[in-house]
């Protein structure tokens, strides 16, 4: 995702302390390049100059154990907050009422500024809402109605309740879940956590969770 530097550039590279912390790349652009820059009216255009004179800024690699979270970090087109989603496969396949071979996927993200978990069971649930039995560890294992995704493959944990839940699931090692999808027999999906309380780092920044 690209940084505001380049904007602050022509200011910021007469400074001392500027050039004195990035040396490298000051001196390899040369002073009619920055003018020229300087000189395009259009600001989208002189943004594209000078990001085409400065490299773009890397994020900031997680150095913790993420386990086997994939991490998504994206900037969002609607408000240009950043959008985080963390998935994870589950350990085994399930079979759907075709015969079919498919892996539940456990979705966390933050949208908008908004938190979601949902379960995409990559089959057929039914409409609108589907019964979900989930169980943390050791714990007693609880039923809940899940709201249904706009294809009836996936079923999302009630919103008001989703940040409780994965600050729950960071503590915890194994997620086990149950559902029966529509004129079938119930399949079961187990998720190995580890790793999740680094890889919800900035999900919890992007949504700002206390």
């Amino acid at each position: 995702m690209k940084k505001l530097v380049p904007v602050l550039f022509p200011l910021l590279v007469t400074s001392h302390a500027f050039a004195a912390s990035e040396p490298s790349i000051t001196s390899q652009i040369p002073s009619a390049a920055i003018s020229k820059c300087q000189s395009i009216a259009g600001s989208n255009e002189r943004l594209q100059c000078y990001d085409n004179l400065l490299p773009p800024a890397k994020a900031e690699a997680q150095t913790g154990d993420v386990g086997k979270w994939q991490v998504t970090i994206e900037q969002s087109p609607v408000d240009d907050s950043e959008n985080v989603s963390l998935v994870l496969q589950a350990d085994k396949s399930i079979n759907t009422q075709f015969g079919q071979s498919v892996y539940p996927t456990l979705v966390i993200s933050c949208t908008e500024k908004k938190s979601s978990l949902y379960i995409n069971w990559n089959q057929y649930l039914g409409l609108s809402q589907t019964t979900i039995l989930h169980r943390i560890d050791k714990k007693k294992a609880l039923k809940n109605a899940w709201n249904n995704s706009t294809d009836n493959e996936a079923a999302f944990y009630p919103s008001s309740k989703v940040i409780p839940l994965v600050k729950e699931l960071s503590g915890a090692q194994k997620l086990y879940s149950q559902v029966t999808p529509y004129s079938s027999s119930p399949v079961e999906a187990i998720f190995s956590l580890n790793g999740l309380s680094e890889a919800m780092k900035p999900l919890q920044k992007a949504c700002k969770w206390q």
